[in-house]
């Protein structure tokens, strides 16, 4: 469902619209998912004689004129007055929870801002609750104690918010818990489940050489899919098998925005003013990403590349989801433009080099783009020439404005060089599963070192954000399906 969210608006329960005429209708929207299912063909050609090969993509879904025709009424004066109304009501509302300084509350408000997709209007008075919170913790106020006046729930949620912010937690915060999950029953209740909950997705931010809080996470899971058997509580059953499906420290921030506000609509004690703000921000920044989409693929027609390199993979919508992963923000609108014609020349250059090449072309082809010389073109072929002018112009445009502005089995059939997996059952002879298991857990120390930077780099908190969004988009885009871009561009919240 992921893209068909990217592109269907929510529907805010305030209306922005004068009357329920002027509201427009819920889509009934079907897609049908073409799916990548490559089978190597090998073409030799008869006037040189050249043997070439050819992965069979699918042709994409998302025609140009679709993506033409998007569009939206929800950056209208009236709307955009009534989300900077909404705006300035959480303002208020987050200055009276530094004025009553409830340390559980004020974690609890930031996690809800994070997950509703709209903390980034609240930067200044995230980081002074942070900042409160965690002073009140190093100079050891009363009540603040970690291990014997703090619930699990509160200790791993306060471990997570401020970890992620960058402050230094160390993972010994929840020794004291140590007996109390020892003697912990098999069966839990709602609560006992919400505090594993909590606790699993915390142990997320661990760092190299803690190993503890994976030997937690391995005892958390096993008690949470114990108690997803047992029918427990529906929204705290849906947020488990949600958490258990991808944590939240590696999800894409705006998929998870969009699937949480529908989450958080059925709680009971949700506050009203964030979800109204949350699903009018979301359909606010959706007619921005709409508006970089139709930009991305003006450009990409202008190109000619798909059209005229019918053996390569004409990916502009995943490319663009991309973008919006690393970086949904409005402002980062240029980036998610310059993003998506990088990736998406990559993309046709790889099957250049992987599927259609030769290995003379590839060898002049690589000399030319290393000369970045335009005159030396005559050199390549015809459908090399297309691509190195494109790429040519592209970044070179790109530097322009910058400069002025200041501002894994399909692989295996089509041919192409083994990937993580193949080369350790190769070099190691072990199995794929072994081998699955080994990356995964290279993966896992990858992002315990990431974790660790975020720290290290507070003064680069941008670049450090979107290193993180672009990991967390591969995990995501390994999942995603047709109907995830649709999410982010199409479904209204």
């Amino acid at each position: 469902m992921s893209i068909l969210h990217l592109l269907l608006p929510l529907y805010p329960s305030i209306s922005c619209f004068t009357s329920t005429q002027n509201l427009p209708s819920s889509p009934n929207f079907y897609v049908l998912c073409q799916m990548d299912k490559p089978s190597m063909v090998i073409k030799k050609l008869s006037h040189n004689s050249v043997v070439r090969r050819s992965a069979n993509y699918q042709p994409p879904i998302w025609k140009h004129e679709f993506i033409q025709s998007l569009k939206s009424e929800f950056m209208k004066e009236r709307c955009l007055n009534q989300r900077n109304m909404l705006i300035r009501r959480v303002k208020m509302m987050l200055n009276e929870e530094l004025l009553v300084g409830d340390n559980l509350k004020g974690l609890e408000v930031v996690d809800e801002l994070q997950r509703l997709g709209i903390s980034y209007h609240f930067q200044m008075e995230i980081n002074q609750i942070l900042e409160i919170i965690n002073e009140r913790f190093n100079n050891g106020e009363e009540g603040l104690e970690w291990n014997n006046n703090k619930s699990l729930y509160a200790t791993s949620l306060h471990f997570r918010i401020l970890r992620q912010h960058g402050y230094h937690i160390p993972q010994e915060v929840f020794d004291g818990f140590k007996d109390e999950l020892e003697n912990m029953d098999s069966d839990i209740c709602d609560e006992k489940a919400k505090d594993m909950l909590s606790l699993y997705e915390a142990s997320f931010l661990s760092m190299e050489g803690e190993s503890f809080l994976d030997e937690l996470r391995h005892f958390v899971v096993q008690h949470l899919s114990k108690y997803l058997e047992s029918n427990g509580d529906e929204i705290v059953c849906t947020m488990i098998s949600h958490a258990l499906e991808l944590p939240l420290h590696w999800r894409m921030p705006r998929l998870e925005a969009r699937w949480f506000i529908d989450v958080y609509r059925t709680k009971p004690n949700s506050n009203l003013v964030l979800l109204d703000l949350a699903k009018l921000d979301f359909n606010v920044v959706q007619s921005i990403h709409q508006d970089d989409l139709k930009y991305a693929a003006r450009w990409w027609k202008s190109t000619g590349l798909a059209e005229n390199l019918e053996f390569a993979r004409d990916r502009l919508m995943a490319n663009f989801f991309c973008s919006v992963g690393m970086g949904f923000e409005p402002h980062l609108g240029c980036f998610r433009r310059m993003t998506t014609k990088v990736t998406s020349l990559i993309t046709i250059i790889d099957d250049v080099y992987d599927v259609y090449g030769t290995l003379d072309e590839l060898e002049l082809f690589t000399d030319v783009v290393e000369r970045w010389d335009i005159a030396a073109i005559d050199r390549l072929p015809k459908y090399m020439r297309l691509c190195f002018i494109t790429l040519h112009n592209t970044i070179n445009d790109m530097a322009f404005k910058l400069l002025n502005d200041h501002e894994v089995n399909e692989e295996a059939k089509r041919g192409e060089v083994a990937n993580s997996i193949q080369c350790y059952m190769n070099d190691t002879g072990a199995s794929e599963q072994e081998a699955r298991r080994y990356i995964k857990d290279l993966i896992m120390e990858s992002w315990k070192k990431m974790n660790e930077e975020v720290q290290a780099l507070s003064n680069s908190p941008l670049f450090c954000k979107l290193q993180k969004s672009e990991y967390t988009t591969g995990e995501a885009k390994k999942r995603v399906d047709v109907s995830a871009l649709v999410a982010i561009v199409m479904t209204r919240a």
